[in-house]
């Protein structure tokens, strides 16, 4: 970590009665929480894993949110104070260095954990130690704790990693990190305005193993106020410079911002140009290539690896109906490059190649006005 450490004050009167090394810290970051900050907490404090701390971060909150942190007293939460406000991502780095478990587990105060989160997680990083990020599946939440997404399929580790090469693999409240590795990379970095969570996993990737487990940990929530709803030009921007520096460092190619947009999966919009769309297109089998190159991937990784490239190919031809052609005649060519066989026996693999090409023939066949 790179930063000083900021003045603060512990708040807690429970903070002498905690374990030296608890097994997992859990941070949140509060700043004016307090519609869903017991109910977070609490989730915490439920879980069938006993040995944590919960480390609170209440970043100079100005609504009822010290109140009510002041009303729970579970010797096992820890309240923080800083003197003057922070901001989120030194909040994060503050967590990072005063956590105490060598486990550091992230949880948003909006969001809610599952009662086994801690034990799964804990367990499944003490079984695999070569793992230095795991997240979960989730199920997505709105404010009055509906189910408004259910979770996504699970992925394997080589599969999480080439998510992060065109956008982000993972729900940060879902990660679990081992704190030296978060350190050694330099945790959150203060130039990052808003996606900060996307760069470090970026960050990680290129330096450890990352993973996801099957298991659904986490409900996220989201609301009006979310980053991608109030359409922060900062949060595409960052989201951008991680795409690019997510190739670089995997892959030692470097791309273009407007590419990096075309191929950015939360996006989903028209390239900016035909040129720009092709290079796009380009870009995918190169990387996916490198990728390859990079793991030294069986080839069965390597099929699963192609599937993926694939997909995103599909993707551009769905957004960019113009040159659908030309993305699907780039995604045969690459499996018969890669001889990814198997992938003719994918019915999900088949029934999107036939989705994009019936939508193509619509497109230039729809009447012109």
């Amino acid at each position: 970590m790179t930063q000083p450490l900021a003045s603060f004050s512990d708040t807690s009167t429970n903070s002498a009665r905690l374990p030296d090394v608890p097994r997992v810290t859990v941070a949140m970051m509060v700043f004016n929480s307090e519609r869903y900050l017991r109910q977070s907490i609490h989730s915490v404090l439920k879980q069938t894993m006993g040995d944590f701390e919960l480390l609170v971060i209440d970043d100079c909150s100005t609504d009822g949110s010290a109140q009510i942190l002041a009303q729970i007293t579970d010797p096992r939460m820890r309240v923080v104070r800083p003197t003057t406000r922070l901001g989120l991502i030194r909040s994060r780095n503050l967590a990072i260095e005063l956590a105490r478990g060598p486990l550091v587990a992230v949880l948003d105060s909006d969001d809610l954990a599952m009662p086994n989160r801690l034990e799964l997680q804990a367990s499944f990083m003490d079984s695999n130690p070569n793992v230095h990020l795991v997240g979960s599946r989730f199920r997505v939440i709105d404010v009055n704790d509906r189910i408004v997404q259910r979770p996504l399929a699970v992925a394997d580790p080589l599969t999480v990693h080439w998510r992060l090469m065109f956008g982000n693999a993972f729900c940060h409240s879902t990660v679990m990190y081992r704190r030296d590795s978060v350190r050694a990379i330099g945790g959150f970095r203060p130039t990052v305005r808003s996606s900060e969570d996307f760069d470090l996993f970026v960050r990680f990737a290129a330096a450890y193993t990352v993973a996801e487990i099957p298991d659904v940990l986490v409900d996220y929530r989201t609301h009006l106020t979310s980053l991608t709803w109030t359409e922060d030009p900062n949060f595409k921007d960052d989201c951008l410079t991680a795409i690019i520096q997510s190739v670089s460092l995997t892959t030692g190619l470097s791309i273009e911002p407007d590419v990096a947009r075309a191929l950015f999966r939360d996006i989903r919009r028209p390239a900016d140009s035909t040129s720009v769309l092709d290079e796009a297109i380009a870009t995918v089998p190169r990387v996916a290539r490198a990728f390859c190159e990079r793991h030294r991937v069986t080839s069965a990784q390597r099929t699963v690896i192609i599937g993926h490239a694939a997909a995103d190919l599909f993707m551009l031809a769905r957004v960019n109906r113009r040159r659908h052609a030309a993305a699907l005649r780039t995604a045969i060519m690459m499996v018969r490059e890669h001889r990814a066989i198997g992938l003719w026996l994918d019915p999900m693999f088949v029934a999107r190649l036939g989705y994009c090409a019936l939508n193509g023939m619509w497109w230039m066949m729809r009447p012109r006005r």
